[in-house]
């Protein structure tokens, strides 16, 4: 039996994603920069300089000068900021959304040419975004879909943050110390639940956008396959550690990237120079963090789903 028909360890899944990465990083590194290279590089010339860095906060601070009975003062200055670019301009907003609407299909063709390349079938860039075509408005329902779960998770922390907060509060009455501690460790707590929630959601997202793009294109099962894979009882501790290697991968390399890119701009003081670097740098973490979730969701569906993914195995391929 093959490695890749048998449930793997972490490490094995990592390991065989990162070897198919580097043999198609070619194909792949394409596929996404299609896209994300001419949106970074129309976001950089429609967004204001980085050189306007130094007049905001120079602004920022003359707003916090400024007594609170001169509005005349306030709203001059509020104005500067916003023609500096603190307020963003249509433009702008209008490219957030063509990104919104534009990545989904790019990471379905990635998604798919992977896919194909790991069942040994013949597969193009150029194939890869004609199946992608046909699963993109459902891959736009899955993002719209996750969303709203964001949203309703959001509001719940929030009213679990406030009810905390009153505890803290109400034991502060009686002692301060007593509250400075239960508040630290309330506090650590909730910060660790939310870095898993953050996990665990971006892990059932990318799950359910694999769904989509090689199983049934129907966005409301792909969200509940999505969900059903992260939570299941018997294996969302080992998902829990793929999720948490996944978003300390993109946080190491956003940093990485950072301070790749401040040297760059100290060295040739070209700001659309820093954004090609950039943007190739978070195809290449995306990319690869997105290959890893595709492994570890066929590992999951052999360690839960082995009839499903065995009939899968033998439908009919995916249409050109």
């Amino acid at each position: 039996m093959s490695s890749a028909a048998r449930p793997s360890s972490i490490g094995e899944i990592l390991d065989r994603a990162i070897a198919t990465y580097i043999r198609r990083f070619l194909p792949l590194f394409v596929i996404l920069a299609m896209i994300a290279v001419p949106i970074a590089i129309v976001q950089t010339l429609a967004q204001p300089s980085a050189a306007h860095a130094s007049d905001l906060l120079t602004q920022f601070a003359q707003l916090m000068k400024l007594p609170p009975g001169d509005r005349a003062g306030r709203a001059r200055i509020v104005a500067e900021m916003q023609h500096n670019g603190v307020a963003p301009s249509g433009s702008v907003l209008l490219l957030y959304l063509v990104q919104f609407l534009l990545v989904p299909l790019a990471n379905t063709a990635l998604i798919v040419y992977v896919a194909r390349t790991i069942d040994g079938v013949a597969v193009s860039i150029g194939s890869a975004y004609r199946t992608a075509l046909t699963r993109w408005v459902a891959q736009i329902a899955v993002g719209l879909g996750f969303f709203g779960i964001a949203i309703v998770v959001g509001i719940a922390v929030f009213i679990a943050a406030v009810i905390g907060g009153l505890a803290v509060g109400g034991v502060a009455l009686i002692s301060k110390g007593a509250a400075l501690v239960i508040g630290l460790i309330v506090f650590a707590v909730f910060m660790l639940v939310m870095i898993a929630l953050i996990a665990l959601g971006n892990v059932a997202w990318l799950m359910a956008t694999i769904s989509v793009a090689v199983e049934d294109p129907n966005p409301v099962r792909a969200i509940g396959r999505g969900l059903r894979r992260t939570l299941d009882r018997k294996l969302v501790k080992r998902t829990l550690g793929a999720a948490l290697a996944v978003i300390a991968v993109d946080w190491f390399g956003t940093l990485a990237l950072l301070a790749a890119g401040g040297a760059v701009m100290l060295l040739v003081h070209a700001e659309l120079i820093y954004t090609v670097i950039a943007s190739c740098g978070g195809i290449v973490i995306g990319g690869l963090s997105t290959v890893f979730i595709l492994f570890y969701s066929r590992d999951v569906q052999l360690r839960r789903e082995g009839s499903d993914l065995l009939l899968a195995a033998s439908a009919p391929p995916l249409p050109e």
